[in-house]
């Protein structure tokens, strides 16, 4: 074989495997998103339909949805499995609408402060037995702080209680923005780890407006927000239905600010469409499902890193 013949070869089979390499690299990626993917470890229903968020009460858990104004109230056993499931009826009337409530978080003394999308915000007793409402949101008060205006069909979907009776209120999408709203005149305090509210829920006025606001800053991967929650460490976490993604925001929203971003995602199992409530169990997130239909609707998932 000459010279030049043996060049030729050896650039055919340099070409060859260059060829055969490509695909192999693209399916090696593909796999390492999927990859990614926090799978699910158990799945179960709650007698609730339209579960639409979830929060930890004491190591139990309380789920709402946006049909009824029932709350169930739960525990994990060590297989991630629920156990004592119990339904609680909190004697308000269900409108033609239905609730509506799309957010819960528990204060101090263990009563759940639930967040409904047309603006009231109630407060449910520690036995979970009744409701009442306390409050009032503005949510069109938070037009001077974002990008456009808040749409009136994409408010409220989750919140955070804050030190000082303010509240975190995470707005849907159009904008996609963290509100934190508190009695008009009041000075917004941010958000840190360890800045939750510890003691009883006691709002000082009876309607909250938009104190500041931060425009979620999240390279994609969360175009919507369907529930808030503070994470394991401290840090605020949110879910995105649209992206089927859970989000770790940077460790602090500063009054000085205007962005929230996204410091990690963690994308979920692609069977969980219309996931709307988030809230964990240790470093598992366990996600709740917008159902019509008495089927699987709470999923834990595998851990994440936080």
């Amino acid at each position: 074989m000459t010279k030049h013949h043996a060049f030729a070869f050896v650039s055919l089979l340099a070409f060859v495997a260059g060829c055969s390499a490509e695909p192999d690299a693209a399916t090696s990626t593909d796999d390492l998103k999927e990859s990614a993917r926090r799978k699910i470890v158990t799945k179960a229903t709650l007698p609730l339909l339209e579960v639409s968020g979830l929060a930890e009460r004491n190591g139990l858990y309380v789920a709402i949805g946006d049909r009824t104004t029932d709350l169930v109230s739960f525990g994990l056993d060590a297989a991630g499995e629920p156990v004592d499931v119990q339904l609680h009826r909190t004697k308000l009337e269900t409108t033609k609408n239905g609730s509506q409530w799309e957010g819960v978080a528990i204060d101090g003394e263990g009563k759940p402060v639930l967040l409904s999308e047309t603006g009231t915000v109630f407060v449910v007793a520690k036995d979970l037995d009744h409701a009442s409402p306390a409050l009032t949101l503005d949510y069109k008060s938070a037009n001077p702080f974002v990008d456009g205006h808040v749409e009136d069909n994409s408010l409220g979907e989750g919140l955070v209680l804050l030190e000082g009776g303010h509240i975190l209120v995470a707005i849907e999408k159009s904008p996609t923005v963290i509100v934190e709203m508190g009695p008009a005149g009041s000075a917004p305090v941010g958000y840190a780890p360890g800045a939750q509210l510890r003691g009883r829920f006691a709002p000082t006025a009876k309607t909250y407006v938009a104190l500041h606001a931060w425009q979620v800053k999240d390279g994609g991967s969360a175009p919507d927000l369907s529930d808030l929650t503070v994470g394991p460490s401290g840090a605020l976490f949110a879910l995105s239905q649209q992206g089927k993604t859970i989000v770790r925001f940077e460790a602090t929203l500063r009054p000085d600010e205007k962005s929230a971003t996204v410091k990690e995602s963690y994308p979920i199992d692609k069977s969980l469409s219309n996931a709307e409530g988030l809230v964990f169990r240790g470093l598992s997130p366990l996600v709740a499902r917008d159902r019509d239909s008495e089927s699987k609707n709470v999923y834990l998932l595998a851990a994440i890193k936080d």
